[in-house]
């Protein structure tokens, strides 16, 4: 997104033949895919994957959303629907990855063994 700003002939790819889109300057939105990316990259491996999902499901919504709206309002941009169908693909398929159960870790494992060892019996 940052480098297309650079050239001097059209750029054929939604959004990066744009400067900006929906009045924010495409290097703004480049800078927030990188922020998100690395908040993303740091919270990963907490114990609660929640914030890591939550922004990797709404910055490639909003994404989607805005080019499907690039392909729905006049002059209409025939080449924003198919980004915007990867994009809407991309954070359907991050949704559906969140909702799996965590994997079972050996501390788990310990913990549930030591709850199991300790109740008294009947």
């Amino acid at each position: 997104m940052v480098l297309s700003q650079r050239s001097k002939t059209p750029v054929h790819w939604w959004p990066g033949a744009e400067h900006s889109v929906d009045g924010i300057p495409v290097t703004a939105w480049g800078i927030a895919w990188i922020a998100i990316g690395a908040v993303v990259l740091v919270t990963c491996r907490r114990k609660s994957d929640n914030i890591p999902f939550a922004l990797s499901v709404m910055l490639n919504f909003l994404w989607a959303s805005l080019a499907i709206q690039r392909g729905l309002q006049s002059p209409h941009e025939a080449g924003a629907w198919g980004p915007g169908v990867v994009y809407l693909g991309i954070s359907i398929g991050v949704l559906m990855i969140s909702a799996w159960p965590d994997p079972v870790t050996v501390e788990d494992l310990e913990a549930s063994e030591v709850e199991h060892d300790s109740t008294p019996a009947a």
